[in-house]
C-alpha cells in the first residue's frame, strides 16, 4: 500500500498472472478503480466487499470514492435549506430586536 484514506486508497502490485483482487472496503455506488490509469470494473463480492479482476503485470492500483449525482443534489439542497434557515432565523431576530427600539 503506498496511500489510504477514507476516500483513496493507492497500491502497486506486481501480478505473475491474472488475479482477482478483494479490497477490504465495502462496495459502495461511486466507487471505481484504475489500473495503470484505465478503468477496471468493480463488483461486490463476498460479505460485500470491493473485489475486480486485474492482468498479469506491474500495475498502480487507485480506488477512488467520489459521490454519486443523487448526493450530490441531496448536499447542495441540504446546505441551500441550512442556508435559508439561517437567514431567515437571523433576519427575524433582527427584526424583533428593531421592533422594541
Amino acid at each position: 500500500m503506498i496511500f489510504k484514506t477514507s476516500a483513496q486508497h493507492r497500491y502497486i502490485i506486481d501480478a505473475q498472472t491474472p488475479i482477482t483482487i478483494k479490497e477490504n472496503t465495502l462496495y459502495f455506488p461511486g466507487w471505481s478503480l484504475q489500473s495503470n490509469y484505465r478503468s477496471i470494473p468493480i463488483y461486490p463480492g463476498e460479505r460485500g466487499v470491493i473485489n475486480a479482476m486485474l492482468p498479469k503485470g506491474l500495475q498502480y492500483i487507485g480506488l477512488t470514492y467520489e459521490d454519486i449525482p443523487l448526493y450530490k443534489t441531496s448536499k447542495a439542497i441540504s446546505i441551500g435549506i441550512i442556508f435559508s434557515l439561517v437567514t431567515f432565523l437571523s433576519g427575524s431576530t433582527l427584526l424583533e430586536k428593531i421592533r422594541k427600539k
